[in-house]
């Protein structure tokens, strides 16, 4: 196992992030939680007050955005600092709509096979085990947002950066049933 590096922050989506208006995106509907709750079928986010919120992707919510790969959503810092150099805009981390955000580079390649991340305060297998099931491919409303585009040919080219991986990774539990996440975890590649 190599190290990837940190959880430092934690959120879901309790509703769509974008509603019927053309290029609408609306971040302020993505809620930062102390703790995330997984299963194979998504996310809770938790509050330390008790509170829990499913996430929209989670295969059970009742306006379920889930195709079945994309019940969990990954993202590194490292993918917010690409998109800053690049578009010059202040993106700030969770903006992408990730459940998880990890202090570190990406992890998945495009056209490996797809890769299982560790999360665990030892390194051992404890925690989680969530494979990468292939990268969150953009939307036009979330590239307009992230990039300021303003022409077709501005969006085209934000949509090609954000493509392979530039959005993050849809991703899934995959071992054990269920497992609680906290910010502070390290994160391991899983060879």
């Amino acid at each position: 196992m190599r190290r990837m590096g940190t959880v430092i922050q934690l959120q879901v989506q309790g509703e769509r992030l974008k509603d019927h208006r053309p290029d609408s995106y609306d971040p302020r509907r993505i809620t930062q939680v102390d703790a995330l709750e997984l299963t194979p079928d998504g996310a809770f986010g938790l509050w330390e007050t008790g509170q829990r919120l499913q996430d929209v992707h989670h295969n059970h919510h009742p306006t379920s955005r889930s195709r079945g790969d994309n019940t969990l959503s990954i993202c590194f810092t490292q993918q917010y600092e690409r998109a800053r150099e690049r578009f010059g805009t202040p993106l700030p981390f969770g903006c992408m709509g990730e459940n998880i955000l990890i202090e570190g580079p990406a992890a998945f390649q495009p056209g490996l096979p797809a890769p299982a991340l560790v999360f665990s305060t030892d390194g051992s297998a404890d925690e989680a085990i969530v494979s990468l099931n292939r990268p969150a491919p953009p939307c036009r409303p979330f590239s307009a947002f992230a990039s300021g585009a303003s022409t077709p040919n501005e969006l085209k080219l934000a949509l090609q950066f954000f493509s392979d991986g530039g959005r993050g990774y849809y991703a899934q539990l995959k071992e054990p049933h269920s497992a609680m996440l906290h910010p502070g975890l390290a994160v391991y590649l899983l060879d």
